[in-house]
């Protein structure tokens, strides 16, 4: 259960991720397919958990080791990203994020 828990929370993840970006850049739309995929995504998953709570179907334990690897595991993925696309420090990407903000 937990990887499928994984999952869930990942979705919960990209959909709140996708929509932040959209308020943080000021964009009066929708800005590619992957945000309608991570909006529909979001949708999936939290009807997800609704439906596994009610059921009774994991235990808090799994809920809570499910939604922590995914968020270990989006990190690793987010840091190996960035590095990719050449910020050396990751460190400098919450003082951008930051910086955008306070620009609003």
């Amino acid at each position: 259960m937990i990887p499928i828990l994984m999952t869930a929370t990942l979705g919960i993840m990209e959909g709140v991720v996708h929509i932040g970006f959209i308020k943080l850049f000021r964009m009066d739309k929708f800005y590619s397919p992957g945000m309608v995929t991570a909006e529909m995504q979001f949708i999936v998953s939290v009807l997800f958990y609704i439906y596994t709570i009610k059921h009774n179907m994991a235990t808090g334990l799994e809920y809570l080791f499910g939604a922590l690897l995914m968020i270990v595991a989006f990190m690793i993925m987010q840091k190996s990203l960035v590095k990719i696309i050449g910020i050396k420090n990751y460190s400098q990407v919450p003082k951008m994020v930051l910086k955008r903000i306070k620009e609003r």
